[in-house]
């Protein structure tokens, strides 16, 4: 198994080796001194003494080499074991978790408020009466107002709704969008409250008069009049006259209009 050795843990695999060394030298010197105190044996017991020692010494080694790789195999190991720790923890430092903007204020904000929507697309004959008795299944309804022409009081087939919840407002709109009504599939929208025109519900409370004008313009021209008046109109009627008659006059048309 192949492993990384830092410097510190050569160090000590050489102080241990020498240490062992050391332990065998003295082995055999101690060996030595005692032979010589002792008679001298045959060769053939310094040779045995001498392999033995040898074989002590080897087996020490080796010993001292097996720790060391055994030691070395561990520290593997134990790196081996760490890394995939290490990396998840390093994974887990720059992991972001990215959040869904909350829209907890604009809605703690337009809770208590009013809400308004846009009704397009009215059918004929759908008008403030039809309107507020339908769109009332959603909510309460503080005003209401249906665009109508000015000179002849038609709808103009659009209007606004204001409920008296922002929450209302938003469902009822939600709900009634693209809405097959007689024919006509509706527009319906939601409007801010940052959006509303102050005049957006101007004149909502009475209700919508047509003004008879042919009726008001008759009345004025027939009504009586002074005197001064009648001179007045008198005049500018002859003078309009005259400038008539020079007009034919200079196209050919030459003839008396008091006659006719």
């Amino acid at each position: 198994m192949s492993s990384i050795i830092t410097e510190p843990l050569v160090s000590k695999i050489m102080a241990k080796k020498t240490a062992s060394k050391e332990t065998a030298k003295d082995i055999k010197s101690k060996a030595e001194a005692e032979s010589d105190a002792l008679e001298l044996p045959s060769s053939s017991a310094e040779e045995s003494q001498s392999d033995d020692g040898e074989e002590e010494s080897a087996s020490d080694d080796s010993d001292s080499d097996s720790d060391i790789e055994v030691e070395i195999e561990g520290d593997s190991d134990s790196e081996a074991e760490a890394s995939p720790a290490e990396a998840k923890g390093a994974q887990s430092k720059h992991t972001v978790v990215a959040s869904a903007p909350s829209n907890k204020k604009t809605a703690n904000k337009n809770k208590n408020k009013p809400g308004v929507i846009y009704i397009g697309r009215l059918p004929e004959g759908f008008q403030e009466h039809e309107m507020k008795k339908y769109f009332r299944q959603f909510g309460d309804i503080t005003r209401l107002r249906l665009s109508r022409n000015k000179k002849t009081g038609k709808s103009k087939h659009y209007g606004f709704i204001e409920f008296q919840h922002y929450d209302v407002a938003k469902i009822a709109a939600e709900t009634m969008n693209n809405y097959l009504l007689f024919g006509h599939l509706l527009r319906v929208h939601l409007i801010e409250n940052e959006n509303i025109h102050d005049d957006l519900f101007k004149g909502s409370a009475s209700r919508f008069k047509v003004v008879p004008r042919q009726k008001i313009s008759k009345h004025l021209h027939d009504k009586a009049k002074p005197k001064e008046k009648w001179d007045k109109l008198a005049s500018k009627y002859e003078k309009k006259k005259a400038l008539k008659r020079k007009q034919l006059s200079q196209k050919g048309f030459d003839f008396d209009l008091e006659n006719i």
